[in-house]
């Protein structure tokens, strides 16, 4: 069940690795089941001439292929249980609005609108849908067992929205926890620290800009909500909810938020597989 979804948002990545930003609307929305046969997990996607259980979990997924991540976009309806498996991959998931309960190995967590998990390679899991609703799986190729073997659960009332300040030394961006008076971007943000991982949920005032300059580490965005207008020396494009944003490590670029944005941000990692897990 290894076949790549023949979308043409998804040949079109595959062909340029130096795609910078992918809009909702320009991938194909894929419908996919999962089900246990003989202690394996199962996929099907929609278009394939497959036996599917009637007990099967129907799920609504957008698939989001970058060099160094890919984003997973799911609908889950109300009470889809998927069955358990494991990934290949390390996930860290965001639901949007989803409420959900996820089992990993011998722990569980009800994640709520704003939390964030790690599932980490190799564990089984699997999730059961109480209030239907989208959520965000982040997959990174597993990083050598540095995540442990645990659910790694962070919700989102026990994080804390810090005051942060970026600035531009050398055209390189510093981020640094606090205001400082030289700021060329000032914004709050959520950090949920995972092993290896970070992830940031940004609240960017309309206005704030970072000016042309590089990253230490490649970053991704995800825009939550808002607009924003990123740029490179060669290209510019403004972005809007739902679109997923790729800055290269060392490739010059600009950005401002045209309306208050709410982001996702965070570090890309090397490719993961693709998707079926």
């Amino acid at each position: 069940m290894g076949r790549f979804p023949n979308s043409p948002a998804f040949l079109r990545i595959q062909q340029d690795a130096g795609q910078l930003v992918l809009h909702a609307k320009d991938i194909e929305t894929l419908t996919v089941y999962e089900w246990e046969e003989h202690g394996e997990q199962q996929n099907a996607f929609g278009d394939e001439e497959v036996a599917v259980p009637p007990d099967a979990a129907k799920i609504e997924l957008q698939l989001y292929n970058f060099p160094t991540c890919q984003l997973r976009k799911i609908y889950f309806p109300r009470l889809t249980r998927t069955p358990w498996h494991p990934n290949f991959d390390d996930i860290i998931l965001y639901s949007i609005d989803a409420h959900q309960v996820e089992f990993v190995g011998t722990q569980s967590f009800h994640a709520a609108p704003g939390d964030a998990s790690l599932h980490p390679a190799g564990v089984d899991h699997h999730s059961e849908t109480l209030r239907e609703g989208w959520r965000l799986e982040f997959a990174f190729e597993a990083q050598a067992g540095k995540c442990g073997r645990d659910l790694i659960a962070l919700p989102a009332q026990n994080m804390i929205w810090h005051e942060l300040s970026d600035r531009i030394v050398n055209g390189t961006r510093q981020q640094h926890i606090g205001r400082l008076a030289d700021a060329d971007c000032r914004y709050q943000a959520k950090m949920f620290h995972f092993p290896v991982y970070t992830m940031f949920v940004c609240r960017i005032a309309a206005g704030e800009r970072l000016p042309l300059h590089c990253n230490a580490a490649e970053k991704l965005l995800y825009i939550l909500s808002g607009r924003m207008r990123v740029a490179t020396d060669s290209i510019t494009e403004d972005v809007t909810k739902d679109a997923m944003v790729r800055l290269p490590e060392g490739r010059q670029h600009a950005r401002e938020a045209l309306t208050d944005c709410l982001v996702i941000e965070l570090d890309g990692y090397t490719a993961p597989r693709p998707y079926p897990r």
